[in-house]
């Protein structure tokens, strides 16, 4: 009931995922704020026995160079993961591929490599170990193996949509041809990601929500930045809006989307692995975040504007730096943005229509 994609370049793994998961009965985590919408407007997928809702982020950072991605079974993999976790700080000094490898195939082992049908689990490993960066998967193919990759790999169910995997090949190019730094090429990747699942309709193949994503490098590990996501109507004279706001601190997601009716925070279900208490350390880090995340919400410390069209997929990706003037932000009592946060000089090119240039994925103009 999920996607996770990794990519490697030559200089870094980049790694996302969705944040759709199934819960039984209505019996969510409590780390999950029930709503019949996801952040960014679909149709939570609610039936008699089961609910497929966003709520859970499927990414787990090991250590400051290895990130760890599941799908499938949560129990499962999160079991494996903590033995992972445990391996790996037994080779803190000498981390290698083979090392992980032989770290991942013992953690395996330990779970049960012979797991069958909603039992079953794979995940992806994003590292940087002796300057190269690493690509892995386990059970990519149903075949409970351990694979490494050279270019791209997705895992759990989305890698049955076409339109999905061109994307994802379509992502590979561009942060493969890019030379800028890792945080333009995390905005980049999401952004395309994230509208392609928005537009394609894909929650209704259980793939949806929001997504994050992160990049692992010689410098360690970077989240993607904290970014204004803005829905808008392609129309004149004036678009309407609809905004999502998102950050990630120490591997925990806070989102804040009208959609969702109010902010609300998705960690792993592993978080944190190492603390018994996990209420205990969920108040620890919003008591160390708090302040940051309260600017974020009233959108006056993001570092980057999204602009997706609603009626195209064209994304207009603005940054700080360009932002000549601000416009605030204000919501009525029917929910709809009577002004919007976003730089002058986007605004101007939201108003232009699309260019018309068939058989191409996404139109990008990027303002960095």
């Amino acid at each position: 009931m999920t996607f996770v994609v990794g990519w490697k370049t030559s200089d870094a793994t980049f790694i996302a995922a969705d944040s759709m998961i199934k819960t039984k009965n209505r019996q969510a985590p409590n780390d999950i704020s029930i709503s019949s919408y996801s952040s960014f407007g679909e149709k939570h997928i609610i039936r008699e026995v089961e609910d497929i809702q966003e709520g859970a982020l499927k990414l787990f950072q090991v250590n400051p160079s290895i990130t760890i991605g599941f799908a499938g079974n949560l129990e499962n993999a999160t079991k494996c993961i903590e033995y992972f976790c445990r391996e790996v700080a037994l080779i803190q000094n000498s981390i290698s591929k083979e090392s992980l490898g032989r770290s991942l195939k013992f953690a395996i082992g330990m779970c049960g490599a012979n797991l069958r049908g909603d039992e079953r689990f794979e995940l992806i490993i994003s590292a940087y170990a002796e300057a190269h960066p690493i690509l892995l998967s386990y059970n990519e193919n149903g075949n409970n193996v351990v694979t490494e990759h050279e270019k791209f790999v997705c895992i759990g169910t989305g890698r049955e949509s076409t339109v999905l995997m061109s994307v994802i090949q379509y992502v590979y190019d561009m942060i493969n041809a890019r030379r800028s730094d890792y945080v333009k090429r995390l905005v980049l990747l999401q952004s395309i990601l994230q509208t392609a699942v928005y537009h394609e309709k894909l929650l209704k193949n259980t793939l949806g929500g929001f997504i994050a994503a992160n990049a692992v490098s010689l410098h360690g590990t970077q989240w993607q930045p904290d970014t204004s996501f803005i829905l808008y109507k392609h129309e004149y004279p004036f678009p309407e809006m609809s905004m999502i706001l998102l950050g990630v601190r120490d591997g925990v997601v806070g989102v804040s989307s009208i959609f969702r009716e109010r902010s609300y925070f998705a960690t792993p279900t592993s978080f944190p692995i190492q603390v018994d208490d996990r209420a205990q350390a969920m108040k620890a880090w919003w008591v160390k975040y708090k302040d940051e995340f309260g600017k974020i919400f009233l959108d006056v410390a993001v570092d980057y504007w999204v602009f997706m069209s609603q009626k195209h997929r064209l994304i207009t990706i603005v940054s700080k730096e360009k932002s000549v003037d601000i416009i605030k932000t204000q919501i009525n009592a029917g929910g709809r943005m009577a002004q919007w946060t976003a730089p002058v000089l986007a605004r101007k090119l939201l108003l232009e229509p699309p260019p018309d240039r068939a058989g191409v994925p996404f139109y990008l103009n990027l303002m960095w």
